[in-house]
């Protein structure tokens, strides 16, 4: 499990907190948002609406850091696991951020 975050990103910075509440094991890579790092085009590849957080969990991508923090309940792996396939939910919710 990847995060795409920035230090001093109040979104960031929640998705941090959850996934840490959680116990969930992640590799951080800090993009650096004042110099421009979001907009590099290995991240758009990542995140074509080049914000942060951004989470990658298998073939699983949240964009979004609300569809970040309610999916922590159904990843794989951790105490609570949903009752249907983790992705179609995430993609879902992340679909739906995408639009508001």
């Amino acid at each position: 499990m990847k995060l795409y975050t920035y230090y001093r990103s109040q979104a960031s910075f929640r998705v941090r907190i959850a996934l840490n509440l959680k116990g969930i094991a992640r590799e951080d890579s800090f993009l650096h948002l004042e110099k421009g790092d979001q907009f590099a085009a290995a991240y758009r590849a990542i995140n074509p609406q080049m914000v942060v957080p951004t989470l990658i969990h298998g073939d699983i991508k949240l964009f979004q850091s609300l569809a970040i923090r309610i999916s922590r309940r159904e990843i794989p792996g951790t105490a609570a696991v949903a009752r249907r396939s983790a992705g179609a939910g995430l993609g879902a919710r992340a679909r739906i951020d995408q639009r508001g």
